[in-house]
């Protein structure tokens, strides 16, 4: 049976393109935990390894993490303690707010914060840095619970 099928070849040493990709300024929104930012840290020294221009916009707990790692940062609004909390409350689960009415003034004040810091996330210098240098993201990528992503991309274009 394998007689009849063709095979392509794969040349091990071929370029995967013939073209080249320009570099990028890509901005890795995170909300969350030491452990939801960790990984993206890594992808951050990859996609750095590629020539792109990389920030890590979370809450500003996880600064030292992210600049440890040579990457730049920039300060999300939001306490991932409290977010945590939260999540534990409820399990995830719309239908479980609902057992917790109480919280949900909070919760949206916090959700808002987090939403508005995602622009100058991807369109400010860092404001705790004083030679932080001007940064306009090209890419955005996120983890679910930051919401603003979407928006800001639309707002930039991409």
């Amino acid at each position: 049976m394998s007689a009849l099928i063709d095979e392509p070849s794969v040349d091990s040493e071929a370029p995967l393109a013939d073209f080249s990709l320009p570099y990028l300024n890509i901005c890795i929104l995170v909300c969350g935990t030491h452990g939801d930012v960790l990984p993206f840290c890594s992808l951050a020294k990859d996609l750095q390894s590629l020539g792109h221009r990389v920030r890590i916009a979370s809450h500003e707990v996880h600064r030292h993490l992210v600049q440890s790692k040579q990457i730049e940062f920039y300060p999300l609004a939001g306490d991932p303690k409290q977010l945590s909390q939260w999540m534990v409350q409820t399990g995830g689960s719309v239908w479980a707010e609902a057992r917790h009415p109480r919280e949900l003034p909070r919760k949206t004040a916090m959700m808002k914060k987090i939403i508005f810091s995602c622009w100058p996330a991807v369109s400010e210098p860092d404001p705790d840095d004083p030679e932080a240098r001007p940064f306009v993201a090209n890419a955005v990528i996120s983890n679910p619970p930051t919401m603003g992503h979407i928006h800001v991309c639309e707002a930039l274009g991409i």
